[in-house]
């Protein structure tokens, strides 16, 4: 009986959980490249296959016949770099810096097979190996590593940081396409009713604690008249 409490608790805090995961998830539903992160169980903190944590079907896909704009057909990510750190992402979507960096909106500098890519026009040719070239010659090859394991904590706004390089190989089979975009594949309709599925769990387990927290304090009331 004294487990009864600890277990609706623990299932009420895996309701709250699961709605922030899904909070997250419909935030994101303009998100270019953007993956529908999934339920899982166990902890937390553990690496898992990424197919576990991410739902890797592609968005909707989007023509623009913008330069800069690139999706992925495969199970490859794109390398960003902000200072030290090194981030996966899906979002394809870049601009020339002043100084001549490919970078995506948010600053963070595209990687290529030599570092930093440095172009000096949005002019440029992206073919489906990720080869960057203008007028024929070959400025930098677009770096597309897939990650093979990763924790929930390394997900942010549709992008995977790097913790341990050892997990990640380069794609070898991911066809670029230039002048396109990968929207979120996040179903916002299905999102709204896990909400309210898991709105209806939680208010459900508050009822149940108040009912057993009644017949407690009942049976000590009566055991105290005896």
């Amino acid at each position: 009986m004294d487990k009864i409490p600890e277990i609706i608790s623990l299932s009420i805090s895996s309701d709250i959980s699961d709605v922030n995961r899904i909070s997250n998830n419909t935030k994101n539903v303009n998100t270019i490249g953007f993956k529908e992160i999934l339920k899982r169980s166990g902890e937390d903190n553990k690496a898992t296959n990424i197919n576990n944590l991410l739902n890797l079907s592609s968005g909707e896909i989007k023509k623009t016949d913008r330069s800069l704009d690139l999706i992925i057909d495969g199970d490859g990510w794109f390398v960003l770099k902000k200072n030290l750190e090194l981030y996966l992402s899906k979002d394809g979507q870049f601009f020339v810096s002043e100084s001549g960096l490919l970078k995506n909106k948010s600053g963070y500098n595209l990687q290529g097979s030599q570092g930093n890519i440095f172009i000096t026009t949005a002019d440029v040719k992206v073919n489906n190996k990720g080869d960057i070239s203008r007028d024929g010659v070959i400025i930098d090859r677009l770096m597309i590593l897939k990650p093979e394991q990763i924790k929930p904590e390394q997900l942010h706004s549709g992008m995977i940081t790097i913790k341990d390089l050892s997990k990640l190989s380069l794609s070898l089979d991911s066809n670029i396409k230039q002048g396109y975009l990968e929207g979120a594949n996040v179903d916002p309709s299905a999102a709204v009713i896990s909400l309210m599925s898991n709105k209806r769990h939680i208010e459900t387990m508050q009822r149940t604690l108040s009912v057993y927290d009644y017949v407690i304090q009942k049976a000590i009331s009566d055991l105290g008249k005896q």
